[in-house]
């Protein structure tokens, strides 16, 4: 460093305060850059949590919706192929397997009008008569929520009269 002319063990002063601001401005980099490090993790956790709180609501509504149509038709196997509400981003889906082809994991069986057992992707005869097993997906973004449900048909056979 130079001396100041006319005074010996002075230093000029913008050289101390260079090394200072320096130091300064790489305490604020590592600053800024954590922040934006845990702002986007944030951001990712909250978009998260919102992707699996509509699957759950998109699963309730498939599951609703399921239960409406098989009320109205018991021998309903349709089902519903990304099957979206509105503007709600994601979808959900439910398939039967009407085909004969060995079930998949994701197959759903309506045995509402069946009075034997029928078989389902757990194996054979297992499908009560007179329930559906349900599989029902619903998928928003990379979140998959899925729910397996057995119903029946709540009808109560009359007794014979004498």
């Amino acid at each position: 460093m130079h001396e100041l002319s006319g005074r010996p063990g002075r230093y000029a002063p913008w050289g101390i305060a260079l090394v200072l601001v320096i130091m300064v401005m790489l305490v604020l980099v590592v600053m800024v850059r954590a922040l934006v490090g845990v702002t986007h993790a944030s951001s990712f956790k909250a978009q998260n949590h919102y992707r699996r709180a509509v699957a759950l609501y998109l699963m309730e509504s498939a599951l609703a919706d399921t239960l409406t149509q098989l009320e109205s038709r018991p021998d309903w196997v349709e089902g519903f192929d990304r099957k979206v509400l509105g503007q709600t981003p994601g979808h959900y889906s439910l398939h039967f397997n009407t085909t004969g082809e060995p079930f998949e994991p994701t197959d759903s069986v309506n045995n509402l009008t069946g009075s034997e057992p029928a078989d389902g992707p757990r194996g054979e005869d297992t499908v009560a008569p007179r329930t559906a097993d349900l599989v029902l997906v619903a998928e928003v973004g990379s979140v998959t929520r899925q729910v397996e449900v057995t119903v029946g048909l709540g009808v109560t056979e009359t007794p014979p009269t004498p």
